[in-house]
Order: C-alpha cells, then sequence, then structure tokens
C-alpha cells in the first residue's frame, strides 16, 4: 500500500513537470502558465493528502508493545519481545530505550544493521538480540527502571511509533520464611495478644500481612518496620539489615538490603477460638507488597503457628445476685437452727439444776 502511494506521488510530479512553461515554446502564454500553476498546486495538494492519508494510517493500524517480564531475580536475565503488526518490508528502524535513552537499535540495510549502547547494570546477549527483541544478561539493581521499544516505518514520511513504558525491577528474594514471636503458649479470653513477625533480609523489603484463622487483620492493629539501615532494636523488635556487599562478598556498590518488621496486637475473643479452642496466626511476607491487575507475586514465604485460647466461664450479674441470696437464706436458717437448739440444750440444763 505504501509503495503504490510513492509511486502515485512520482507520477504526479512526473506529469507536472512536463507541463512546466520552461519546457515549452518561449512564447508561453498568461493562460498556459496559468494551467501550470494549477496543476502544480493540485499536485502539492494531492502529495499532501496522500501523506496525512499515511500517517493517520500508521498511527491509527500500527500497534507497538513491548512484552516482558516485570521481576527478576539479581543475577538472572531478562528477554525483552518488542511486538508490532508493521509490515516488516516497511520496517526501517526498530530501538529500546531505558529511562529515554537507547540502549539497543536496528537499521535496515546498515552494515551491521545493529548498534549496541552501554547499559547500566546489564550485559547484552548478542547472539539472542535482534530486530524483534533483546536479552540482558547478568542484571543488577541499577538495570530497574521504565523500558520502551520504537519502531520506525518507511513511507512518504518516517513513521515513528513508540510503545507503552514496562518496569523492571531487579530484586533479591527472602533466603527464608519469616519468623513469628510471641509472649506465651496459652492466652485467655480479653487478654491482649502481641506478636511481632520477622522476615530474611531482601530488596525491596517484603511487605507482611497478618492473617488469624486465614482471615485478614484489619491494618490498624499491626505496626509495621522497614528500610532500617542498621542493625538495632526499634519499639522493642529487633531489626537485622545487610548490604549487597555483605551476602555477595565485595560488590563495589552497596545496595541496602533489608529484613522487615510487623507487630501485631489483637484482643483474644472467643470468636478468635472457634470450637477448637485454638487460634491460628499467619505471616504472610511478599513481594511485591501490592498486586496490579494480572501480576503475580514475585516472591511469597509463609508462617503459621497455633496458639491456645482459655476459655473463662463469666456469671452474670442476675447470677451473682442469685446465689448471694440463696447464701443469704441458708445462713439465716442455719443460725436459726443453732440458736434453737442452744434454747433446748438451756431448758434441759436448767431442769436438772431446779431438780
Amino acid at each position: 500500500m505504501y509503495k503504490n502511494l510513492i509511486l502515485n506521488t512520482q507520477v504526479l510530479v512526473a506529469s507536472s513537470t512536463k507541463t512546466s512553461p520552461s519546457s515549452s515554446s518561449s512564447k508561453s502564454t498568461p493562460h498556459k502558465r496559468n494551467n501550470y500553476k494549477m496543476v502544480k498546486c493540485k499536485t502539492g495538494l494531492w502529495i499532501f493528502i496522500m501523506l496525512l492519508f499515511s500517517i493517520g494510517y500508521c498511527s491509527g493500524n500500527v500497534r507497538v508493545e513491548l512484552k516482558m517480564p516485570r521481576y527478576v531475580e539479581k543475577g538472572q536475565s531478562a528477554t525483552l519481545h518488542c511486538v508490532h503488526s508493521a509490515d516488516p518490508q516497511m520496517v526501517y528502524k526498530v530501538e529500546w530505550r531505558k529511562n529515554g535513552n537507547k540502549i539497543f537499535q536496528y537499521i535496515k540495510e546498515r552494515n551491521p544493521p545493529y548498534v549496541n549502547y552501554t547499559i547500566t547494570g546489564a550485559k547484552l546477549d548478542w547472539e539472542n538480540s535482534n530486530d524483534k527483541q533483546i536479552k540482558l544478561t547478568g542484571l543488577d539493581f541499577t538495570a530497574s527502571g521504565p523500558y520502551t521499544c520504537i519502531v520506525s516505518l518507511e513511507t512518504p514520511l518516517i513513521f515513528t511509533k513508540e510503545s507503552q513504558h514496562q518496569e523492571l525491577e531487579v530484586i533479591l528474594p527472602q533466603t527464608s520464611d519469616p519468623k513469628i514471636t510471641f509472649e506465651k503458649e496459652v492466652y485467655n479470653v480479653g487478654e491482649t495478644l502481641v506478636a511481632n513477625c520477622t522476615t530474611s533480609v531482601a530488596r525491596p523489603p517484603p511487605h507482611i500481612t497478618w492473617l488469624i484463622n486465614d482471615q485478614k487483620v484489619n491494618e490498624a492493629l499491626v505496626k509495621s518496620f522497614t528500610n532500617v539501615h542498621r542493625n538495632g532494636v526499634r519499639n522493642g523488635l529487633r531489626v537485622v539489615t545487610a548490604t549487597n556487599e555483605h551476602i555477595r562478598g565485595g560488590h563495589s556498590h552497596h545496595h541496602h538490603i533489608d529484613a522487615s518488621v510487623s507487630q501485631l496486637s489483637v484482643e483474644v475473643s472467643e470468636l478468635h477460638a472457634g470450637d477448637s479452642g485454638k487460634l491460628e496466626l499467619t505471616c504472610v511476607a511478599t513481594i511485591p507488597g501490592y498486586l496490579g491487575h494480572g501480576e503475580k507475586y514475585a516472591d511469597i514465604r509463609t508462617h503459621t503457628v497455633t496458639i491456645d485460647v482459655a476459655m473463662i466461664d463469666v456469671i452474670s450479674s442476675s447470677e451473682m445476685s442469685n446465689t448471694a441470696s440463696n447464701s443469704t437464706g441458708s445462713m439465716i436458717k442455719s443460725s436459726t437452727v443453732l440458736t434453737t437448739s442452744m434454747v433446748l440444750m438451756l431448758k434441759i440444763y436448767l431442769g436438772f439444776k431446779i431438780k
């Protein structure tokens, strides 16, 4: 289609040249000159319309999408696919960018057709990079950021379309399950349960979610602590952090790799105990903390503990009043019997005395 537009434009330009007054007799009349100007004007208008049509056609029909992973573990690789609907014969250039800066470029009919730019925090796998995809290996944290791909087409004018940016985040997953600690193994109904959950170090710091009997706990009952860049104690919680150098053994760049700590404070109720008299407490540590549409957790760890709940019988005020009344009545009856017995014994004693 684009070739036909170009061909039509060339034909129009050629036909307008044939009608030029310069190619005819020097004795050109004003009428001929006016006809030439009209043909030239129509030709220019037609070329302009075709250009607008081709650009509009491209912008409305060419789709460009960058497909790539959202999360990648440090040291691993990622392949960035530039998917488009353009005619391959019309593709003039394809390039990939990070933060708006070129990292790889393909240009048709150039020898060699590929141009490699500096990629911070990654290396380019040449054997698996072409005009459709690039592969980045040995990813470091600095490779994180927004990426796009741009496709340029050969039309009467070069047309360029860019994909939406896609975020890449290089992570260091947790090395172990989180740990739950609490004061005692048995809690009475009405007592306050204070529990701490501490994750292993990771980047980014894991997000902690509490569950009681598989039900999410209200966030108002939770205090969270993350991104603490030193060892120490905060609000009674020991926080241990590390750096990339500590874990990987001597990198030149220091990237804080932190543990997350969360404290739950909740009053134990009969509903928590249920029929079994036990409370199940679960700590879920995830990267990322929240999921977007269609996303999956890049890293998830859990720890569950069981806590016994002691049920205390609670006596109502009316029951207490009835019990007190019954006790008082019994005491009065006992006192009356005792008095009667004492009087009888006194009479018997006095009767013996008179005789």
